[in-house]
């Protein structure tokens, strides 16, 4: 298990591309809870954008939607937060829950 990911109360997330195949140094393991962009994914740098890859870029776009959905729904009750995740999230692989994408994919755009 990757730390501080696998930490228990943690939402771990890994990385996918835009087509949502799972980046090659993805974490991996039952830890994982979901997936996001982290392959080519823009990054503003001042003026410039410039295209990264890695699972620091994808927590962000869980964590925005894990802020947008605390404020929407309750900012006392993080169970309720992470239960809309999971409805949220687009399934990959096997059926449920997976070491690969977790509950599967969250988008900003849907």
């Amino acid at each position: 298990p990757a730390y501080p990911a696998s930490y228990p109360g943690v939402i771990a997330v890994t990385a996918v591309d835009k087509d949502g195949n799972i980046y090659r140094r993805a974490n991996r393991g039952d830890y994982v809870a979901f997936a996001a962009l982290g392959v080519k994914a823009p990054v503003a740098l001042g003026d410039k954008v410039k295209m990264v890859s890695g699972t620091s870029f994808a927590a962000p776009v869980v964590s925005a939607e894990a802020s947008r959905l605390h404020l929407e729904l309750s900012p006392k009750n993080s169970e309720q937060v992470v239960s809309a995740l999971r409805r949220k999230a687009v399934d990959k692989g096997p059926k449920g829950k997976d070491d690969t994408f977790g509950w599967g994919v969250i988008s900003l755009d849907k």
